[in-house]
């Protein structure tokens, strides 16, 4: 089991609607397949394509497969995640953790790390290879599919934990992290009640 980096120069390059809603499939298949076994390297490189479903169109393509594939707490909380399923690029991921680099140029024994809103883990995947020996993560994920796949990327070891929920309920202690890093959720939500 080993922690999915994306190699330095590597870019996500995305097709269609269609195109996202196979790979999107194809991830999710192999983590049913994987029934909580760890995945291999290859099967990384396909779960780190999956790009949630945000995008209706991508969804709309895959609706009928997913309403056979997935028990129906699941494709609910699918669903309920879809407003704030859009992942940050990997350009802008990169640019982030240079200013960072430059901040802690030097400082970088035991950094702890918290990324509120994980996703399947990018900003984690993008870390420079100069902070992988020295950083302890928390990863937070509310949706259970995408976490899941955060998960089989990044395996829960003595310096990385994936925490499967809400952020208001993860183990988070004041002045426990030195680094917040993500791109969180926003947007004008009301509360119904």
């Amino acid at each position: 089991m080993s922690t999915f980096y994306f190699p330095e120069d590597q870019e996500l390059i995305f097709g269609s609607a269609r195109q996202k809603a196979a790979e999107n499939l194809s991830a999710l298949r192999l983590l049913k397949e994987k029934n909580g076994l760890p995945a291999s390297p290859e099967q990384q490189r396909i779960l780190v394509r999956y790009t949630g479903w945000g995008d209706t169109a991508v969804y709309n393509h895959a609706a009928a497969e997913l309403d056979g594939m997935l028990k129906k707490a699941e494709l609910d909380a699918l669903k309920a995640s879809m407003l704030n399923a859009h992942y940050t690029s990997l350009d802008i991921i990169r640019a982030i953790w240079q200013g960072v680099t430059h901040v802690f140029a030097n400082d970088l024994t035991g950094v702890k790390v918290l990324d509120p809103s994980a996703g399947i883990g990018h900003f984690r995947s993008l870390e420079p290879a100069t902070w992988r020996e020295k950083s302890h993560w928390l990863e937070v994920e509310l949706e259970p599919l995408t976490a899941q796949i955060l998960t089989k990327l990044h395996p829960n070891t003595e310096r990385s934990t994936v925490y499967v929920g809400g952020f208001e309920t993860a183990p988070v202690q004041a002045n426990g992290f030195d680094l917040v890093i993500s791109n969180v959720p926003f947007g004008n939500y009301p509360i119904v009640d």
